[in-house]
This record gives structure tokens, sequence and C-alpha cells, in this order.
């Protein structure tokens, strides 16, 4: 008989508490419910050696590629791994925190839920997310390579009557994440569930997803309220934010035209 805090594994399906976790051809589809630290652990449960990789690959392929790391430094990371997880601690400890503390409580919730069920410190998952856009945490200096900037958000409508939308990921390292891209699904203790596409131990799933209300997103640039946005992490909050909240155009364009999604206290 399986402990209570052991993953079930039938026909090809995992399951932990009310999470599960299935291959279908080439997508990994995740399923999480509960309050938010319950999905975090639900997730971080079900996707922890993914999440680890996530982690592992993107600080390589990001390190390796970025045009501000001097060649000396790569080569002292590349001869000795081991240096690069204190390293981040040190130099990005309290500018991660700053960046987190933007965020809204319901995501903090689930972070630290994640970190506690892929058995991780909870740092290295904050610095994974807030870390999402170099001007977060290196100022002018791009720690993350110059890669394209952009993204094509398309729709249409089907012979069959639906409605269809997608986005392409042309700025994202599909390198470092190619094998890792999931379906992911979070349901919260009333019902109400939305649906992004992203790596896991990240939160937000590059800007595109839809929810239970049928509402649907694909940002595709980066401005907020006629300014740039100085972080990708947290126009991210927003996106999520509307899916998480938003049933209809109208709450959507409040959310857009106020700050709400920063420092919210739910």
């Amino acid at each position: 008989m399986a402990a209570k805090d052991e993953i079930i594994i039938k026909e090809g399906v995992y399951y932990y508490k009310n999470g599960w976790k299935q291959k279908i051809g080439n997508v990994t589809k995740v399923y999480v419910k509960g309050t938010n630290y319950e999905r975090g652990v639900q997730f971080g449960k079900l996707l922890s050696k993914e999440i680890k990789s996530v982690f592992k690959n993107s600080l390589r392929f990001n390190i390796q590629t970025g045009s501000q790391v001097p060649s000396i430094l790569k080569r002292l990371l590349r001869w000795l791994p081991f240096l690069i997880k204190p390293l981040l601690y040190l130099f990005f400890r309290k500018k991660v925190q700053e960046q987190i503390e933007r965020y809204p409580r319901w995501m903090k919730e689930e972070l630290e839920g994640m970190a506690h069920g892929a058995g991780m410190h909870a740092f290295y998952l904050e610095f994974l997310n807030a870390g999402g856009d170099e001007e977060n945490l290196m100022g002018d200096k791009e720690l993350f390579s110059a890669r394209p900037r952009s993204c094509c958000s398309f729709a249409f409508l089907g012979k069959d009557g639906n409605l269809y939308h997608g986005k392409n990921l042309d700025w994202i390292p599909i390198e470092a994440y190619i094998d890792l891209f999931c379906l992911q699904q979070r349901e919260d203790e009333n019902g109400n569930w939305f649906v992004i596409i992203g790596v896991p131990g990240l939160l937000y799933g590059y800007e595109y997803g839809l929810n239970s209300h049928g509402i649907s997103i694909g940002l595709t640039g980066r401005f907020f309220r006629g300014k740039r946005a100085s972080s990708l992490a947290l126009t991210s909050v927003v996106e999520l934010e509307v899916l998480r909240r938003g049933k209809n155009l109208k709450e959507i364009q409040e959310i857009y035209n106020t700050k709400t999604g920063f420092n919210r206290s739910d």
C-alpha cells in the first residue's frame, strides 16, 4: 500500500493528492487543484525532476550565451559548476526578494509550495521566476543573452464554429527547454481554473492561456500603461491575474488600467 505522501502510478498517469500528470504523445499535461500552497506542492512533487532540469538548463544556457558575462566567469563556472548556486544566492538574494515582494500573495504561496514539493530551496525557484527578464536583476547589463524580443498572436474562426487563438514563442531559448514544455491546468477550491503552456518551475505560461470563463490571452509586447515594462516577469503577473480573475472584458480592462495584480493581498 502506498504511503500517503507518495506518488501513485496507474496506467501511465501519476497521481499525487488532488493533482495528476500524464504524457500524451509528446506533451505532458499537469493538473493541480486546491489552495495556492496545495497546488504548488502538487506541481512540485509531480514535476520535481523537470523543475530541477529547467533551473539547471536555464542557468547553463544563459550564462554561456550571455553577452555581458565575462569569459573568465564562463570558464570558471564551466570548471566549477558547484559555485553557481552560492554565487547566485550571494549576488542576487536581495534583488530577487525585492522582485518577489511585488508578486500577489497567491503567487508567493504557490511558489513556496512548489519549492517544498520539489525539494528545492525556495530562493532558486524565486530566482527562476524573478529572472524572467534581464532588466529585473541586472539593470542595464544583459546577463541573459540578446534573443529576438518578438512573438506573434493569431486568431481565426474555424469551419467547426470554434474560435482558435495561438501564439508563437520566437524569443524563448528553445534549446534550454525543448523537451520540458507542458500543458498546465490550475484549479482553485471554488472550481475556477486556467490553463497555460510553459515550462515546469515558471508560474507564468509565456503570456498566453485561457480560463474557465472563456477568456483567452496572448501577450505580444512588453508595454504597460504607455511605458515599456521593466520586467517581463511582472507583466506576466498581470497576465496571470487576468486568467485567474477575469470573467469578462470589463474586468480585464480594470486589471490592465489599474495596477491590479501588484502587491495584492489575495
